[in-house]
């Protein structure tokens, strides 16, 4: 069974910070009066405005929900990788049409290095 990761002091108010610049995009509140938010949420997936249409206009999230690691690459470049089978062309309209992807650990980091030049 997973733990809940320690976030620290917990409160009944709460950020949601964007997954990508960690900027934040909204209060939460625990109506519970239950000391049980963290006072920074990341939510895979959710972007602010600003990164939206910088990198998902072209380009699709992928990361790894249980790490927090990410990599926006762009649609033809996920698009060249994937091997043409129907199921795979499947996987890739869905993120196309969300502009998100979920991964393994491997997968994430196979991007970086190719988006480093390893």
């Amino acid at each position: 069974m997973k733990k809940d990761a320690d976030c620290g002091e917990k409160s009944h108010v709460g950020m949601v910070l964007c997954t990508i610049c960690q900027e934040p995009m909204e209060i939460l509140l625990d109506r519970r009066l239950k000391k049980s938010l963290c006072r920074n949420n990341i939510i895979p997936g959710r972007v602010c405005e600003e990164c939206g249409g910088k990198y998902l206009s072209e380009g699709i999230l992928i990361m790894n929900p249980d790490t927090g690691s990410l990599v926006v690459v762009k649609d033809e470049a996920l698009h060249s990788i994937m091997n043409g089978s129907a199921e795979s062309e499947a996987l890739y309209q869905r993120a196309v049409k969300s502009r998100r992807a979920f991964a393994t650990e491997k997968i994430v980091q196979m991007f970086i290095g190719a988006t480093k030049g390893e």
